[in-house]
C-alpha cells in the first residue's frame, strides 16, 4: 500500500495585496502603488493611535485621525510602512482626512506601497476579519504540515532506514531530485571514490505507479 504523500490536501498560502483585492478589498479602491500589490498580507493591523508601528507584512487600516492635522506624518507613514517590509496601507479618509493629499500619493507611488480609500460607511472589521481568518487558516496549514513531516521523519528513524530512504522520502515530499553528497563532495564524473568516501546519488520522487503496486 502506498503512503499517503504529506500535504496532499490544497495549500492555502497567504494573500498577496493583489488577492485581497480582488475579493475583501473590492469596495476599496487603488489610489497608488500598483508596482506593490504582489506584497504578501502577513497580518492586518489598525492604526488609531500614534504609537502603533507598522511590522514587515501588515496590512495597515486607519481613519488618519491620528495624523489628521499633520501633512508631513501622513507622508511620513507610507515611509515607515515602506521601511518596515509592510504590506500596505487602507485609509478612510471621511471625516478626519477628507482627501489624501497628493504628496502621500506620489510617496505612494515612489515607493511601491499600495494605497487604498475606502467609504464613510465600510466598517474595518468587515475588511480586517475576512483577511485575518485567510491568514489563520494558511499557518494552521503550515503547522499541520510541519506536524506530518516531522512524525514521517521519526517513524523513518525509528524504524532504522538509512539515509537513501530518508532522502527518498524528502524527494518525494518536495518532488524534486535529491542530491546525497559525502563531506568531501563527489569525485569528477567517471573518477571512482576513494576509499571510505561514497559517491554522490541523485534520489528522485518515487513513480506513483511503482508505489500503488508497493
Amino acid at each position: 500500500m502506498a503512503t499517503k504523500k504529506v500535504g496532499e490536501e490544497v495549500q492555502e498560502p497567504r494573500p498577496t495585496v493583489r488577492e485581497a483585492m480582488r475579493s475583501v478589498l473590492a469596495q476599496a479602491k487603488l489610489i497608488a502603488g500598483a508596482d506593490g500589490l504582489d506584497r504578501q498580507v502577513e497580518w492586518v493591523r489598525l492604526m488609531e493611535t500614534p504609537e502603533v508601528q507598522p511590522r514587515a507584512g501588515d496590512l495597515m487600516f486607519t481613519s488618519g485621525f491620528p495624523i489628521k492635522d499633520d501633512l508631513s506624518a501622513q507622508i511620513r507613514l507610507v515611509a515607515r510602512i515602506a521601511d518596515s517590509g509592510g504590506a500596505g496601507l487602507v485609509v478612510r479618509p471621511l471625516p478626519y482626512l477628507r482627501k489624501l493629499p497628493p504628496e502621500m500619493v506620489t510617496e505612494a507611488d515612489r515607493l511601491k506601497v499600495p494605497l487604498f480609500t475606502i467609504p464613510s460607511d465600510v466598517q474595518f472589521v468587515d475588511l480586517m476579519t475576512p483577511l485575518l481568518e485567510r491568514i489563520i487558516n494558511a499557518e494552521h496549514w503550515r503547522l499541520k504540515r510541519s506536524i506530518e513531516i516531522h512524525h514521517r521523519f521519526t517513524e523513518l528513524v525509528l524504524d532504522g532506514k538509512g539515509v537513501n530512504e530518508i532522502c527518498r522520502t524528502l524527494a518525494d515530499l518536495l518532488e524534486s531530485a535529491v542530491v546525497v553528497e559525502d563531506a568531501s563532495f563527489p569525485p569528477p564524473q567517471g573518477d571512482d571514490p576513494p576509499p571510505g568516501h561514497a559517491a554522490a546519488s541523485a534520489l528522485r520522487p518515487a513513480d506513483p505507479a511503482h508505489a500503488a503496486g508497493g
